[in-house]
């Protein structure tokens, strides 16, 4: 069924080409991306992770990928500044980088390039064409506002298709062998809930050694 979809999309989508909707083109190309990722085929909880292309990580490196988190847990929260919800969401994921070794767990706010950046009460800065200003602002961004995680910027848009993104904040959760293990949570509420997943998720990486 999900391969017809897409083979009717696809049809439609050159329909709308054809007669210069382009509009109507893009939005149709975001749907079919969706379709086409891992969350939407099915091939997301229980597989590996699907690869991010990692171009700025606060960390210290400059590019990388979720290889290098391999071995631990990952807590993946997909964001961005301009994104009222996940800010509020910021002393949930401060107590949950506090409660664990960062040998053990990893937090990443996983975000991209957005063309500007946003500090609460003050006015948006255009940084459209300089990755490296937006970058420089995440830094000071981060201090402002207490982040004490990891952040990093992808390749692939924060709407990540193949983690079936389609609002933000977003969870998912790796294990120590890199697979997703749960994907479409929600950093509010009772943090016991999740930090039940990751003390799960720990226990069987120590069974596996």
């Amino acid at each position: 069924i999900q391969d017809k979809v897409i083979e009717l999309y696809t049809a439609v989508i050159e329909r709308a080409r054809e007669a210069g909707l382009q509009e109507e083109v893009v939005l149709l190309e975001g749907q079919l991306g969706y379709l086409r990722g891992a969350a939407a085929r099915g091939q997301l909880i229980g597989h590996p992770a699907p690869p991010l292309d990692l171009q700025w990580i606060s960390s210290g490196s400059r590019e990388g990928g979720l290889d290098a988190f391999r071995g631990k847990v990952v807590v993946l929260d997909f964001w961005a500044t301009w994104c009222g919800p996940c800010i509020a969401s910021f002393p949930n994921l401060r107590a949950l980088r506090e409660k664990y070794d960062p040998e053990q767990v990893v937090s990443l706010g996983v975000t991209s390039l957005q063309g500007q950046h946003y500090t609460p009460g003050t006015p948006p800065v255009d940084t459209a064409g300089s990755p490296e200003r937006e970058f420089e602002l995440m830094r000071t961004f981060m201090e402002e506002m207490e982040i004490t995680w990891t952040v990093a910027f992808s390749r692939q848009d924060v709407f990540n298709q193949d983690f079936g993104v389609q609002g933000i904040p977003h969870l998912a959760i790796l294990a120590a062998d890199g697979t997703v293990r749960y994907n479409g949570l929600s950093p509010y509420g009772d943090l016991n809930e999740k930090t039940a997943k990751i003390d799960e998720l720990l226990e069987e990486a120590k069974r596996s050694l």
